[in-house]
């Protein structure tokens, strides 16, 4: 978005509050369809339910004169909180630019409302994470760019996405950012060879979307805490052991998709450094054999 003056958040002096979005609804019931939740990358990775505390403001499309006449009281708001930062942009070409539309998201995404407008969820992952973290979220959300979106809304691509076989790949070609993992959709997503049906992998994906997040709730961990417990052996509660072995069956299953020959232990909770270099260099040799993935 460019400017933390689209959002109400009380957490933040940059933002408009949340008492100002109710007073703007109240007042102009149209201004309810150009308002949504907005949620990042730290909510989804450490909330328990993945859950926003943001709203954002959404003119994508409209001109100043048409966001003037439609919604006059949120363009006050913009006026207020967002332009003075877009003022004090620099002058270069993109910067100008975002001066001239200071109403509206710096960019709009429009490929990605494109890919996603027929669908009811997405799968995310946080851009900046300790490990790759997969997810859905309902459309109706605005991801923040801290947020990969990957257009698929199925139980099986989300088990491709979290299972140790991607995160191989994904630690391979992203970056780090302290000690979080980058996750660069263009190095370690495009580049993932993707299996052409993911259907097989659906049963499993399910089972571990559902008691995954059943976990979460009671324990009221987000998704980072709860990989840190998973891959900490020395837990062996019975509800945690039960989600272990899931995630094992979803590495397997993933492996034999791609036609993995390699001798893994048919168990196995945590993979050998030579374990895991074997995978990623059978992954690399698959070439044609899988399709590219896409965004």
């Amino acid at each position: 978005m460019r400017g933390a003056g689209f959002t109400f958040d009380d957490t933040s002096k940059r933002a408009l509050s949340l008492e100002a979005m109710r007073a703007a609804v109240a007042t102009n019931p149209k201004n309810r369809d150009v308002i949504h939740p907005y949620i990042g990358g730290e909510e989804v990775a450490r909330h328990f339910e993945q859950a926003h505390h943001r709203y954002i403001i959404d003119l994508t499309g409209l001109s100043i004169e048409t966001a003037r006449a439609r919604h006059p009281e949120l363009l006050a708001l913009l006026e207020e909180k967002a332009r003075p930062f877009r003022e004090n942009l620099g002058e270069s070409a993109v910067d100008r630019a975002h001066k001239e539309r200071w109403w509206r998201f710096a960019n709009e995404r429009p490929e990605m409302r494109r890919a996603v407008q027929s669908l009811e969820r997405v799968i995310v992952i946080p851009r900046v994470a300790a490990h790759v973290l997969a997810t859905f979220l309902p459309t109706s959300v605005i991801p923040s760019d801290q947020l990969v979106v990957v257009a698929k809304s199925d139980f099986g691509s989300l088990a491709v996405l979290q299972s140790r076989v991607h995160e191989v790949w994904a630690r391979a070609y992203s970056s780090t950012l302290g000690d979080g993992l980058r996750y660069t959709p263009s190095a370690c997503f495009e580049t993932f060879p993707w299996p052409e049906d993911t259907s097989s992998l659906e049963s499993l994906g399910e089972q571990m979307f559902v008691r995954r997040a059943a976990w979460l709730k009671q324990k009221r961990i987000g998704l980072t805490a709860f990989y840190n417990v998973l891959n900490d052996l020395g837990d062996r509660s019975a509800g945690l052991g039960q989600l272990r072995e899931l995630h094992v069956e979803i590495d397997r299953a993933v492996l034999r998709l791609h036609g993995f020959g390699g001798a893994l232990p048919e168990k196995r909770e945590r993979w050998s450094d030579a374990e895991r270099k074997r995978v990623l260099e059978f992954l690399r040799t698959l070439g044609s054999a899988c399709v590219p993935a896409r965004l």
